[in-house]
């Protein structure tokens, strides 16, 4: 997944142009085991950096959707909202969360790498 960038609360990114695609890694998803729900804000809500934006309900308990980079968003996948299961099934395609337009990519540049996330979550276990 090397045009993905990750944040240490697995969030991971895409980004194209000034629009950012972001999604739960499969290493969280992996841990909370089936997802059974997803609340995420409505289209045009002003995001800010590093702060919960959502959350990941799970077998397992729930989990808080943190939002690496400040924008704002500009569409939600309604297909993970109807089935939550996604995110276990395609993390990193139809699995992916919210779409988000920024203005300042140094918070995107700041992100971990493939080989640094993978580093990090070996620290994990």
């Amino acid at each position: 997944m090397s045009d993905l960038k990750y944040s240490k609360e697995h969030t991971w990114v895409r980004v194209d142009g000034n629009i950012a695609t972001l999604g739960f890694t499969q290493y969280a998803s992996n841990h909370l085991n089936e997802v059974t729900g997803v609340e995420l804000p409505n289209v045009g809500t002003l995001i800010g950096q590093n702060l919960i934006i959502g959350n990941i309900e799970a077998t397992k308990g729930v989990i808080d959707f943190y939002s690496p980079i400040e924008g704002e968003l500009v569409e939600v996948n309604q297909a993970v909202v109807d089935d939550p299961e996604l995110i276990n099934q395609d993390a990193y395609g139809e699995g992916w969360l919210v779409k988000i337009k920024f203005s300042d990519s140094s918070a995107v540049n700041a992100l971990l790498s493939d080989q640094q996330y993978s580093e990090f979550i070996k620290g994990l276990s």
